[in-house]
C-alpha cells in the first residue's frame, strides 16, 4: 500500500438542482487511504504510512503509521499495520481515551468497521471475518483440588482502572477473573491472547486491605498459586495495590490501582 499520495477532495454544495457537484480539495495534504469519524471528520494515510485527523484547527498527526485506518458510526477506529506480516496486516484498535493503539489480531489485506463498531476484514484466504462481538467462553479445572466451571468474558472495549473493572464485573453478576492452578493461568493466558496478544489484564488480586496479605475478590482467601513475575511483587510504585495479569509471559505484576487496564470477568 505504498501507493504514492493523491489529492484529498471532499464534496461541495450543488450550485443548483439538478447540476453537478463541485469537488474541492484539501490544500498541501494527499493521501493513500481515507475514512470518516462519527463527527465527520476525514482521517487519513499518506505514502509515509503517517495517520492524519482533521479538526476545527486543521489537521493533526495522530500516534503511530498505519496503510489504513477505518472507523465505525460509534467511534471505533481501527488501523492495518504498514507492513505485512506473512500474507496480511496487522490489526490495531485506537484507545482515543488514552491515545494508544492495542494490538487486536494479524492476517488482514482490508478492513471496514459498522456502526455498532465490529470490524470486517479480509483476510488471507480472501474471505471476509469478523470477531465475535465479546470473548465469552467456559472451561473446566479437573485438577486433584476439585473442579471448577467458569465463565470467562474478556473486556477490551474500555480499559477501566481496577476498581472501576472490579465493579463492572460485579455489576455482571461476577468478579474479576481468578486462577488457582498452572492450568487455569495456562488456559486463561491462552484465552485473553486470543482476543488481543500480549497486554496487561486486571485479575482479582489485591493487598489494599493489608500491604503484602494478597487475596483473591470471589472468595477473599489468599494467593497461594499466584505466579508471580520475577521480584513481583514489588510496591515499587506507591498505590501498587492490585494485580495485573502480562499475558505475554503468563505472570503476574503488582499495578497501581488507578492504572488504566483491559481485564477479564
Amino acid at each position: 500500500m505504498m501507493n504514492k499520495g493523491y489529492n484529498l477532495k471532499f464534496r461541495g454544495e450543488k450550485v443548483k438542482s439538478g447540476s453537478n457537484v463541485e469537488w474541492k480539495t484539501f490544500e498541501n495534504m494527499e493521501a493513500t487511504s481515507v475514512t470518516v469519524d462519527n463527527e465527520g471528520n476525514p482521517w487519513i494515510t499518506n505514502n509515509k504510512n503517517e495517520i492524519w485527523a482533521w479538526t476545527n484547527e486543521g489537521w493533526k498527526r495522530v500516534q503511530g503509521i498505519a496503510s489504513k485506518v477505518a472507523i465505525g458510526a460509534d467511534g471505533s477506529i481501527f488501523a492495518l499495520d504498514d507492513k505485512l506480516i506473512g500474507d496480511g496486516y496487522g490489526i490495531w484498535k485506537y484507545d482515543s481515551k488514552n491515545q494508544k493503539w492495542h494490538k487486536v489480531g494479524e492476517g488482514a489485506k482490508d478492513i471496514a468497521v459498522g456502526d455498532d463498531g465490529k470490524p470486517y476484514i479480509i483476510g488471507a484466504t480472501d474471505k471476509l471475518l469478523w470477531p465475535e462481538k465479546a470473548c465469552p467462553g467456559s472451561w473446566s479445572d479437573d485438577s486433584s483440588s476439585g473442579s471448577r466451571r467458569m465463565q470467562i468474558t474478556v473486556h477490551i472495549e474500555e480499559p477501566k482502572s481496577w476498581d472501576d473493572a472490579h465493579a463492572f464485573c460485579q455489576a455482571q453478576g461476577g468478579n474479576l477473573a481468578t486462577f488457582r492452578s498452572q492450568t487455569e493461568l495456562d488456559k486463561l493466558t491462552n484465552y485473553a491472547n486470543k482476543c488481543i496478544a500480549d497486554e496487561f489484564f486486571w485479575v482479582g488480586a489485591n493487598d489494599k486491605e493489608r500491604e503484602g496479605k494478597w487475596s483473591w475478590t470471589d472468595d477473599k482467601s489468599t494467593l497461594d498459586f499466584a505466579s508471580w513475575a520475577e521480584e513481583e511483587p514489588n510496591n515499587d510504585d506507591p498505590g501498587e495495590h492490585c494485580g495485573g495479569l502480562y499475558t505475554e509471559e503468563g505472570a503476574m505484576y503488582d499495578q497501581v490501582c488507578d492504572a488504566e487496564l483491559f481485564f477479564m470477568c
